[in-house]
């Protein structure tokens, strides 16, 4: 095997730190931008944040009223609370985000977010060899929904993430495939007729 010469390493490093410094300017400057007043009329995140962070509290993270306080905590001023009637165990996704600050929370969900649509357009790219690279690009960063579902901070990515690594993974590692699958039980009522498919 052909060993890289030694500056390409050093500029992998180089990129790395950039990237990071990057993230570290970018991140206050998103956090104004996500929990804008134009931003938080329309907001899903909110309702994962604050379920998990009752959950994690020893309360019950599907009581409306306690939802509706931390809600209006974040600035969000609707008279009715919204809920997260996502089954039960989505809240194991939803826990890691509420331990942080709302708006450093719903920063990094966006991050997260986007990160995981990079990960299934690559993975997209390379189950479509045909296809040039910057065509899958384009075409996942035009298509709306997937645009809308990172404004609003949906769980819906995460199917996207439970269906692309199925199908990525299904000939080569089945048991990370099933695994993968699972993520497509945060919404059934979205997948229910693609869950039957891949068990059969």
């Amino acid at each position: 095997m052909r060993r890289l010469p030694r500056w390409t390493f050093y500029l992998r490093i180089l990129e790395i730190l950039l990237l990071i410094a990057l993230v570290v300017v970018a991140l206050p400057w998103m956090a104004a931008i996500l929990i804008s007043p134009k931003l938080l009329s329309h907001d899903d995140f909110v309702q994962y944040w604050a379920a998990g962070w009752l959950n994690i509290h020893g309360q019950n993270p599907y009581d409306p009223d306690r939802i509706l306080a931390l809600e209006h905590s974040t600035g969000h001023h609707w008279e009715m609370p919204l809920m997260m009637w996502n089954p039960p165990w989505t809240l194991a996704l939803a826990m890691p985000f509420a331990l942080l600050p709302y708006p450093i929370a719903r920063t990094v969900w966006f991050f997260v977010g986007l990160s995981v649509t990079m990960w299934c357009l690559d993975r997209v790219r390379r189950m479509m060899s045909p296809f040039p690279h910057w065509w899958v690009w384009i075409a996942g960063f035009t298509f709306f929904p997937i645009l809308d579902t990172l404004r609003l901070g949906q769980f819906a990515l995460w199917i996207l993430v439970g269906l692309t690594g199925a199908f990525f993974w299904m000939d080569r590692h089945p048991l990370l495939a099933g695994g993968m699958a699972s993520l497509l039980t945060i919404k059934p009522h979205n997948t229910y007729l693609i869950l039957p498919a891949l068990g059969i």
